[in-house]
């Protein structure tokens, strides 16, 4: 048996097979279809361009602080170095 959709079915098809978290994609490609209309490769354009906005969302996410301490010790600590290299030998750290 074979069955053809034609191209608004397959776009209304995709769209609401999608899960709730697209959700938003679709009321927006929904409402700015022209004449009312969708057609299969608006919604896969739509689509593969969410989907990257996504990814680079998440990477985004990941870059940044690090939300603990001491994630980068060496620089840190470059402020103690240089400190005790202005130091003489027996040289005391606490003063009378």
């Amino acid at each position: 048996m074979e069955m053809n959709l034609d191209d608004e079915m397959q776009a209304l098809f995709i769209l609401s097979s999608l899960p709730d978290s697209w959700a938003t994609l679709v009321v927006s490609l929904s409402n700015s279809a022209p004449n009312g209309k969708l057609n299969l490769s608006m919604v896969k354009d739509c689509m593969l361009n969410e989907e990257e906005r996504r990814r680079d969302a998440l990477v985004t996410e990941n870059r940044g602080r690090q939300g603990h301490k001491g994630g980068n010790k060496g620089y840190k600590n470059r402020s103690k170095i240089r400190a005790a290299k202005g130091k003489s030998k027996g040289e005391d750290d606490s003063k009378d």
